[in-house]
């Protein structure tokens, strides 16, 4: 239980991140507001890691962290391009469909929830399917940059899940290192414009990645107790939490359809838990 609830906590984490990270995105250039959130989580990170001490990590940490962070930092810059370029009740939940790469190698790697479990896995999928019918200026460019962020993402999950089997810290230290890495040679590269400046748009960018980071550790413990197509799942809500705070402070309204959505979100997550 202490695993779902971790999950649940990522994914609310994960989603209130990325609604504060978009509003910093239609400030300043996606990319550069990426590598700040990275910046403010891996501070994070790396206080907890000094609090707690753990021993030094392994290769396979490393390893499949430093691969994680690629991951999670190319499904950044999509989702923060998306989110910046459309609207953002239609992006975040396309970003999602990624879970279903962790879903698959659960199920490869010989996972077997149970039957209720299983139906809660596939109420949550259609449901954030179904929410992400909003109208809105997204455009081809929008669903090509959301469907970057799934496939980041989706591998993200998968790549954290496996480092995290030595212990999560140093794991997600890796994958926030990584990404940082990653991010910021993106910038010095290509120099774009339209620079984070500071203000409301800097503190944004930071809050997500502190947010973000916090959520992180939460996923990579939680995968550590729980079986990973679960819990990635579970993490994979923060669509819902983004486009519930799209609505209520963005006006981005909700049609049938959507409500239909996250109510089928609702009842997955409610199948998930009782069949955990």
């Amino acid at each position: 239980m202490i695993a779902i609830l971790l999950g649940l906590t990522a994914g609310i984490g994960w989603g209130v991140s990325d609604f504060m990270a978009g509003l910093a995105g239609r400030r300043a250039s996606p990319l550069t507001v990426g590598m700040f959130t990275q910046f403010a989580g891996l501070a994070v990170v790396i206080g907890a890691l000094v609090v707690v001490a753990p021993a030094g990590p392994t290769m396979h940490q490393l390893a499949w962290g430093g691969l994680a962070g690629i991951c999670v930092g190319v499904g950044t810059i999509g989702l923060y391009h998306g989110l910046s370029a459309g609207s953002m009740s239609l992006i975040a939940p396309i970003s999602s469909v990624g879970v279903l790469v962790p879903v698959l190698a659960g199920f490869l790697a010989g996972e077997r929830p149970s039957s209720i479990a299983i139906g809660g896995m596939v109420l949550v999928i259609g449901g954030l399917v179904v929410s992400g019918g909003a109208q809105g200026p997204a455009g081809r460019e929008g669903f090509a940059w959301a469907g970057l962020g799934a496939l980041g993402f989706g591998f993200f999950f998968v790549a954290l899940d496996r480092a995290s089997v030595d212990g999560p810290l140093w794991a997600t230290t890796a994958s926030w290192t990584a990404s940082m890495i990653f991010l910021a040679a993106l910038v010095l590269i290509t120099r774009p414009g339209n620079p984070l400046r500071p203000g409301r748009g800097l503190a944004l960018a930071m809050g997500a990645g502190v947010l973000a980071a916090v959520a992180t550790l939460g996923f990579a413990v939680a995968t550590e107790r729980g079986l990973l197509s679960l819990i990635a799942v579970l993490s994979s809500l923060y669509p819902a939490v983004t486009l519930a705070l799209a609505q209520a402070m963005l006006g981005e309204r909700l049609g049938r359809f959507q409500w239909a959505g996250v109510l089928t979100v609702l009842a997955g997550v409610g199948a998930i838990i009782g069949g955990a």
